[in-house]
């Protein structure tokens, strides 16, 4: 019972490191547009009159920041989805394998309650995002827009 409940320990931990590291992973890998900041055909810092220098390239291949948070976003979500999916199955099979054990149900209750809580929290976030764009878009500010 012991190791069961530190493997429930190193899940949120788990959850953490792939929320907050593999994102910039997954989104530096899908985008092949020219550096940060960088004229097209450019491919970064050269020396002024074009030749074949030292160049430094923006890894992550967003054109602006806006972009970046973009991206970012999007990351999260393909990310967070599946791991939401994966709570759900994890509760399910909780309440499956508590067996009519009181004990263990209200066990399993609490848990699928706080990963509820915890989906109504990140699809939260992801519409106040989007909702904060449509409005920055609509007013016309073009130091966000993402084009």
């Amino acid at each position: 019972m012991k190791l069961a409940a530190t493997y429930l320990l190193f899940i949120p931990v788990l959850f953490r490191v792939l929320v907050l590291s593999n994102p910039l992973v997954a989104v530096a890998t899908q985008h092949s547009s020219s550096g940060f900041g960088t004229p097209s055909g450019s491919s970064g810092f050269g020396t002024a009159n074009g030749s074949s220098g030292t160049s430094l390239e923006n890894p992550l291949r967003f054109g602006s920041f806006c972009q970046l948070i973009k991206g970012l976003l999007q990351a999260i979500v393909a990310i967070g989805v599946p791991v939401a999916v994966l709570f759900l199955v994890w509760v399910g099979f909780k309440f499956v394998l508590a067996q009519g054990d009181p004990t263990k149900l209200s066990e399993a209750r609490k848990n699928f309650l706080n990963t509820v809580i915890g989906i109504g929290i990140f699809l939260g976030a992801w519409i106040i995002a989007q909702v904060i764009a449509s409005t920055v878009q609509q007013f016309g500010v073009t130091l966000l827009s993402c084009q």
